[in-house]
């Protein structure tokens, strides 16, 4: 289910991210069961993860899918940059193709292989 190319860059992501920084991961994965799967691996918290569960439990998720959605969905750089400085997310993690052509060029790819992306956003 994980790769060593996904643990490589949980790896990246422990070493440089901090223990209080919330990771984003794109829309397809934190919105699925396997959120959980990464998340085990990484020592920060993670901002949406397998928002059903969450919400079976009463966890109002509603705020931060907004976020989640306009950072994935925005071409308004300004809007996006907006939203993850209010959120304090300084890393976004990428599975899906379609996330990381979305991020290219807008965020710094500090960390690619064939399995995962990790962008750094920066203040």
């Amino acid at each position: 289910m994980v790769d060593s190319n996904q643990f490589k860059a949980y790896a990246y992501i422990n070493q440089h991210a901090g223990s209080n920084t919330p990771i984003l991961f794109d829309e397809e994965t934190s919105l699925n069961n396997i959120c959980y799967v990464h998340a085990i691996f990484i020592t920060s918290p993670i901002y949406l993860c397998g928002n059903g569960i969450l919400e079976d439990h009463n966890v109002q998720t509603a705020d931060r899918k907004s976020i989640e959605h306009l950072i994935f969905s925005t071409t308004f750089i300004p809007q996006m940059r907006e939203s993850l400085k209010k959120s304090n997310i300084k890393y976004i993690v990428t599975v899906t193709q379609d996330a990381k052509n979305h991020l290219q060029g807008v965020f710094q790819n500090v960390y690619t292989n064939r399995s995962i992306s990790v962008f750094k956003v920066s203040d």
